[in-house]
């Protein structure tokens, strides 16, 4: 295959580009060999760094599961607080490289830290007592500097691992909400999750949460999952809101042309839908039957879609 070098030749002397412009494009394409976009791309330093951090946490689990009892009160707090520290210092240093492996390798690093710092504080609340009696405000307390932690983690290193720590810390603080009163409330959770997923989405979309295409995703997921955990055991409102929801994050990733956007919301219209028939319809046949039929359809529609809109393409073109 002819080098770029030929085709200018070739343009060139055919007097379809001059020689300044020549050397331009030339300069230009030698520019994106060495680009930092292809220097971005994972490589053996950062799968090293991925691989200690797994090796860590599964150190930190074997002693959780093995030698927990025979620890006392201190060692059981230094045994979670030595690897939050590791991975806070290892994060930071890695953050001042110019290097996208270690940057990455940084938000990995902090991504661990959030739930260390969870673990950490329920050991410190445990072991010496934060002088509240109630489990479930406990529990919110823990999960509200949880999400404190993951906020300022983001705010200092902004990346997909840092919005995911954020939703899951987000979602943790809602479900402890619906544990605060005597009994355990799927419907104060739900509710919980649901305002969380729409303030998270609707911060991504102002790109006021960044990376905004992960952040959307990530809360939309908080927005589904909230009213569908209302729902659970046959509250047809709750039900009926998580396939709105549903339905909504489809049409919003289809407006702004998100395709993760798009599947997290198909994803949930598919959990919905399954879980309202086998609630609803467990003994009746036709119901499945006419979903299968009816999904069936809807993929026909989007192949006769797709044929028609190249075909009008072509004429176009």
């Amino acid at each position: 295959m002819a080098s770029v070098q030929e085709h200018l030749r070739r343009w060139v002397e055919a007097g379809l580009l001059t020689a300044d412009d020549a050397d331009r494009l030339e300069a230009w394409e030698a520019a994106q060999v060495s680009s930092p976009r292809t220097e971005s791309r994972p490589g053996a330093m950062e799968a090293l760094l991925y691989l200690g951090v797994v090796i860590l946490g599964a150190g930190v689990w074997a002693l959780l599961a093995q030698g927990w009892s025979e620890l006392e009160a201190w060692a059981r707090v230094l045994s979670v607080a030595v690897p939050l520290g590791l991975m806070l210092a290892a994060g930071a240093a890695l953050r001042l490289s110019d290097d996208p492996q270690y940057r990455r390798g940084s938000q990995a690093a902090w991504f661990v830290a959030v739930p260390l710092f969870t673990g950490l504080l329920g050991v410190i609340f445990e072991e010496y007592g934060p002088g509240i009696d109630d489990r479930g405000d406990l529990m919110m307390v823990i999960a509200a500097a949880t999400l404190l932690l993951a906020c300022v983690l983001w705010l200092l290193n902004p990346g997909h691992a840092q919005v995911l720590a954020l939703a899951l810390s987000a979602g943790f603080l809602g479900e402890t909400m619906g544990a605060s009163p005597d009994e355990y409330s799927r419907r104060v959770s739900g509710v919980a999750l649901l305002v969380a997923g729409i303030a998270g989405a609707t911060l991504a979309d102002a790109e006021w949460l960044t990376p905004r295409r992960s952040a959307r995703a990530f809360f939309a997921v908080l927005l589904i999952l909230g009213p569908f955990q209302a729902g659970v055991g046959g509250t047809t409102g709750f039900e009926l809101l998580a396939g709105a929801a549903a339905a909504a994050v489809v049409a919003f990733g289809v407006w702004r042309e998100d395709f993760a956007l798009v599947m997290v919301g198909v994803a949930g219209a598919f959990i919905v839908l399954i879980t309202f028939i086998f609630e609803h319809f467990a003994s009746d046949l036709g119901a499945p039957l006419a979903l299968m039929l009816s999904g069936g359809v809807v993929i026909a529609g989007v192949i006769a879609l797709a044929a028609l809109r190249g075909r009008l393409r072509s004429v176009a073109g």
